[in-house]
């Protein structure tokens, strides 16, 4: 402290200086973040980190962002500079990155066309008027002899992954397989192109036949199916036991219901597969679980000469909020939102095997069965939905058979969940990267959790506490602000009369 009252204001000043330009010395060197955010949005995962350690020659990325863009692009662009900044420390001086802007440059723009980088117009608002500006808002990956495009980068939340898995995908010359079936009427990856975009940067994918007398080659580990309309045969049935008898990982999405929503008809599915499940102890009930605590869905409605449409809530399609925490398939993940899903129940388990519950419902849920009544204008009575926490996802890990290694399973009774039709917003792609996490072996950059915040629920309350809380926020402000006023002439008052 006698130093400091020693020294002139000049010196002080000199003082700080010196110690900013030390500390931004330091800070190119090693970062330090306190990122607070739930879902870590400004944190470089560990996956990530590695990769940048790992490689072995020079990677140049070009970031075409124009520069002086309105509110968030302009955020974007310095988000963008602050990760690539930060993976370059990571990579040991392999990555370098430059921000290049190229309005009013031929050469550039040229550049940026065989980058096949769109031009984009954003909406400015330039001396009162809104005018439509060009912009360029893309990167490009040179490694070796290879190129790669990030061609549009308004949306920043999976900026990680992306940038991760198309480097990957540039510097590893094999990648690992995941196979699917379009047996027994399964779509095997048709109608799944949202999901594709992740799966092509990660995997080889490839479509097998389960049902062939040789069976599942010993080449794929992966193993994802989607919903038979058809009944298993028995060959088919026998080769997905000796895969996993052999260590074979299977995820299954799959319906027990086949709902047409448009006819608002619902029908039960006989495909064999509850012959297959019954031998690990494992049930699939020919129902449809709903719950309160739902998502909302677009219902066209006619008023007189208008068309308008409503937001109405839906319990047949769940808010899942209580992911097991004991699961790695809850990395990450706030909500799941499946849509006409059954109930699988757990009966008497082989000791050899583990089963554990990874999806379940709100404690204000309930079942249907037999007639399926689904309205959605119908009036959903609160008191009717009395059962409590059935799962609709499950993960079976063990051996499967005598002298069997060591496989996995995972089970969810929604086949529609990532496909293009019924995926909610994105908001099920996190936990569907999860579950190829769970059954791949090679775990790599699916360790990267999703940086995107959807919808979390409020938890449940009693109607009093509701009103309680409603009121409050009513009445508390208010009168906190007529006793600060209060409180504030007295004072005053009181100052006044004293003078």
């Amino acid at each position: 402290m006698n130093f400091l009252k020693s020294l002139s204001p000049k010196q002080k000043s000199g003082l700080v200086i010196l110690l900013i330009v030390i500390l931004n010395l330091i800070s190119y060197v090693f970062f330090f973040r306190l990122d607070l955010t739930r879902n870590e949005l400004y944190t470089i995962s560990k996956a990530t980190r590695g990769l940048m350690g790992s490689l072995d020659d020079k990677v140049t990325v070009k970031v075409y962002f124009t520069d002086n863009l309105p509110a968030p692009y302009s955020t974007n662009r310095r988000y963008l500079e602050d990760q690539l900044e930060e993976l370059r420390s990571y990579s040991d001086g392999k990555l370098n990155f430059q921000m290049i802007d190229p309005a009013g440059s031929p050469e550039l723009e040229k550049q940026v066309e065989s980058a096949q980088i769109p031009e984009l117009q954003i909406q400015v608002i330039d001396n009162d008027k809104m005018e439509a500006k060009k912009a360029y808002m893309g990167l490009e990956i040179l490694y070796e002899d290879k190129k790669e495009t990030l061609p549009v980068l308004q949306q920043l939340e999976n900026f990680e992954f992306e940038f991760a898995t198309t480097l990957n995908r540039m510097v590893n010359k094999k990648l690992p397989v995941l196979a699917t079936s379009a047996d027994f009427g399964m779509q095997g990856w048709e109608g799944k192109k949202s999901i594709q975009q992740y799966l092509e940067k990660q995997f080889r994918l490839e479509t097998i036949s389960i049902s062939e007398e040789a069976g599942i080659p010993d080449s794929i580990s992966s193993l994802i199916l989607f919903t038979p309309t058809e009944n298993l045969s028995d060959f088919a049935k026998t080769n997905i036991k000796s895969y996993l008898n052999r260590g074979g990982k299977l995820a299954w999405l799959f319906d027990r219901v086949s709902v047409n929503i448009q006819n608002q008809q619902a029908t039960g599915l006989n495909n064999g597969l509850d012959s297959l499940f019954s031998e690990f102890g494992i049930t699939i009930s020919d129902n449809l679980v709903l719950d309160l605590q739902c998502a909302a869905i677009s219902v066209p409605q006619q008023v007189g000469m208008f068309q308008f449409n409503n937001q109405v809530q839906y319990p047949f399609l769940p808010v899942i909020s209580a992911v097991n925490p004991e699961s790695e398939l809850s990395r990450g993940i706030s909500v799941v939102t499946p849509i006409f899903a059954s109930e699988i129940s757990v009966g008497k388990v082989p000791d050899s095997l583990v089963v554990t519950s990874v999806l379940t419902t709100s404690e204000k849920s309930k079942r249907a069965s037999g007639f399926y009544v689904l309205d959605p204008f119908q009036e959903w009575a609160e008191p009717t939905f009395i059962e409590k926490n059935l799962s609709i996802a499950v993960t079976v890990e063990g051996k499967f058979g005598k002298n069997a290694k060591n496989g996995r399973l995972f089970l969810m009774t929604d086949g529609e969940v990532v496909n293009d039709d019924f995926i909610q917003n994105g908001a099920s792609i996190p936990f569907f990267m999860n579950v190829l996490y769970f059954i791949s072996d090679d775990k790599g950059l699916l360790a990267i959790p999703s940086k995107k915040d959807f919808m979390v629920p409020l938890p449940e309350m009693a109607p009093a506490a509701k009103q309680s809380v409603k009121y409050t926020n009513l009445i508390l402000p208010p009168v906190l602000i007529l006793i600060w006023g209060i409180v504030r002439w007295r004072n005053r008052k009181r100052a006044s009369e004293s003078n």
